[in-house]
C-alpha cells in the first residue's frame, strides 16, 4: 500500500537525502507526480544537467 505524502514534506525529505542517486529518483518522483511532467522529457533534462550541458 502506498502512503499519499504532501510536496512539502517530500520536497523537505529530498533535500535531507545524501546519497546521490536516490536524490536524482526522488527529483524525478517530484517533478512527475506533484509538477504533472512527462517522465521521459523529465529523464532527458535530468541527464543533460549530469552531462553538463
Amino acid at each position: 500500500m502506498a502512503t499519499k505524502v504532501s510536496k512539502v514534506k517530500f520536497k523537505k525529505i529530498h533535500r535531507s537525502e545524501n546519497d546521490i542517486n536516490v536524490k536524482e529518483r526522488m527529483l524525478l518522483v517530484l517533478k512527475v507526480t506533484y509538477d504533472k511532467q512527462i517522465p521521459a522529457q523529465v529523464e532527458r533534462d535530468l541527464q543533460k544537467q549530469n552531462m553538463g550541458f
